[in-house]
This record gives C-alpha cells, structure tokens and sequence, in this order.
C-alpha cells in the first residue's frame, strides 16, 4: 500500500513495457538477519554480504526474480544504487550466489520512479543484458546487441577518464542498460534486440 513502493512498481513496469514484457509482482517478508543484511558492505575483493543474501533467495514459484530491498549496498563509503548476480543470474534456481538481486530504497521515499529505474537495470543484468556502453572510455567496451547505441571514446570531451551521461546524450544514455543509473532520462527504454534477448530467458512467460 506504500505509494513509494507502488510507483516504484509503475515505473518498473513503464520501463520493461518497452521490452515487451508486463511484469507481475508479489512481496514476502525477508525471515532471515534483517540486522546482518540491512546494509549489505561489499568491497572490490569481498562480496561475500552480498552473496550470502542472494544465496537465502528460497521463492516458491521458481520462475520468479527475486528482488532484495534494503536500506542500503555500502561499499568503502560509498552507495551502490543496486546489484545483481549477474549477467546473466541463475534463473529458476534457488540458494546460489547468483539467485537473485539487491536494491538500495536510500531514495525510495523521495525519487521512487529513480528507484524504479534501479530495479529495472538490475533486473536486465540478471536476465542477461550487459552496459550498452562502458564508463571507461580506454575500454572501448560496448554490448554485442547491434542495435543498441554506443558512445564512442572521443565523446570523452571533458578528457576525465569517463564517459559521462550529458556527453553522451543520444548515444545510449537514455537506454536502461546505460552504465549509470540515470535521474535525467526519465523515459529510459530496452531496444528491440535487447527486448528479443530478454525475452529468451526461462524467467519470461
């Protein structure tokens, strides 16, 4: 009944509309240490928080994406807006480090439509979808998807070392699997390939 939460829920579904899919959800009280997994602490070299949560993903459907929601995904002093075991995650199985996704609801009560956006990025990593570009631009690293926009390194104009949102605008920035979640780009969508692929995965119905 949360109004966050719902239009959270809305915008999940605006987003992967634009893939094709209608998205069912269901909610359960997490019955495992809510003080141990509050705030999930992850570090470059230790993700075990992290993974212990996903592997208590028990859901009774198996054909569900389990979505962990909690306060916060700390690492070395920073906040990360979500995370998933993936790509891809390990669809239809349970109790693995790989079952599942986390959420940070830092934002719920004041930018949940964000939070949306969060959630749906994640979700598409666990389904099987990579950054349509990465920040890097000595990289050089885009997806394999021939339809989705790439920002090429000379787009780099601030010369900082990372391919940042505003330059470039048009250029995959307003996809969901952008490499940053995204407050400008309200309206972030999947392209039809990248829907084509989510599609194929056991968790789509």
């Amino acid at each position: 009944d949360d109004p966050g939460f719902q239009a959270m829920l809305a915008e999940i579904e605006r987003s992967w509309g634009t893939a094709g899919f209608s998205v069912t959800a269901s909610h359960s009280d997490f019955t495992g240490s809510v003080t141990t997994y509050s705030v999930v602490d992850v570090t470059a070299e230790d993700f075990s928080e992290f993974n212990d949560l996903l592997r208590t993903a028990d859901p009774e459907d198996t054909l569900t994406l389990t979505v962990f929601m909690v306060q916060e995904i700390s690492s070395s002093g920073s906040t990360i807006l979500g995370k998933a075991g993936g790509p891809p995650g390990l669809a239809t199985y349970s109790g693995t480090s790989k079952s599942g996704m986390v959420v940070t609801t830092l934002d719920l009560a004041d930018d949940p439509a964000f939070v949306g956006r969060i959630a749906a990025h994640e979700a598409g990593h666990f389904l099987g979808l990579f950054h349509t570009t990465e920040a890097d631009p000595t990289l050089a690293q885009h997806d394999p998807i021939s339809d989705t926009p790439q920002c090429a390194a000379s787009a780099d104009t601030n010369a900082n070392g990372q391919l940042n949102t505003d330059e470039c605008a048009g250029s995959g920035a307003e996809n969901v699997m952008w490499w940053t979640n995204n407050s400008d780009a309200p309206n972030a969508d999947f392209s039809a390939d990248q829907g084509s692929v989510l599609r194929k995965n056991p968790l789509a119905q």
